[in-house]
C-alpha cells in the first residue's frame, strides 16, 4: 500500500498524499504552524515574538532549559519591537527605546534624555548640558 506522510509542526500543505515530508511548505514568516498535518498556518505570531519559519508555537521562546525546537523564531530582543504576526524584530526608531526583551512596541523617550535609533537604555544617553531634550528627543 502507499504509505502517505503528513506534515510536521511547523510545516503545512494544500496538497494532499504527500510522499515525503520534505514535501510540505514551511510555515511562513510571521505565522506558526501548532498542527499535525496542517493545510493552513494556525494563526499569527504573538506580539512581542517574531516568527521567521517553521515556528510551531505563537510565542517561540528558546531557553537553556528548552529541549524542543520552536522553529526560527524568539522573543524579540532589546532595541527592538515587534507587533504581532512579525517575521522578524524590527529596531527601535530614532526617538524611542526598548530596554527589556518582548516589547510589542518601542517607548517613547522621557524628557531629558535622548535616544537614537535602537536604543537600549535612555539612561546613557542624557541631554546635554545647557540643552533641553522633550520627550521623544533623538539627538541632544
Amino acid at each position: 500500500g502507499l504509505d502517505w506522510r503528513s506534515c510536521p509542526r511547523g510545516t503545512y500543505s494544500r496538497d494532499s498524499g504527500l510522499a515525503l515530508s520534505s514535501e510540505c511548505r514551511q510555515c511562513d514568516g510571521g505565522a506558526y504552524c501548532s498542527e499535525l498535518n496542517a493545510t493552513a498556518t494556525s494563526g499569527p505570531c504573538q506580539a512581542g515574538y517574531y516568527c521567521a519559519s517553521a515556528v510551531q508555537i505563537r510565542h517561540p521562546f528558546v531557553t537553556n532549559s528548552s529541549c524542543d525546537s520552536v522553529g526560527d523564531g524568539d522573543r524579540c530582543p532589546v532595541a527592538h519591537y515587534c507587533p504581532a504576526n512579525s517575521s522578524a524584530p524590527r529596531p527601535c526608531e530614532a526617538g524611542t527605546y526598548a530596554d527589556v526583551p518582548g516589547l510589542e512596541s518601542c517607548v517613547r523617550c522621557p524628557a531629558g534624555f535622548y535616544c537614537p535609533a535602537r536604543t537600549e537604555a535612555f539612561s546613557l544617553t542624557p541631554c546635554a548640558p545647557g540643552c533641553f531634550c522633550p520627550s521623544g528627543s533623538a539627538v541632544s
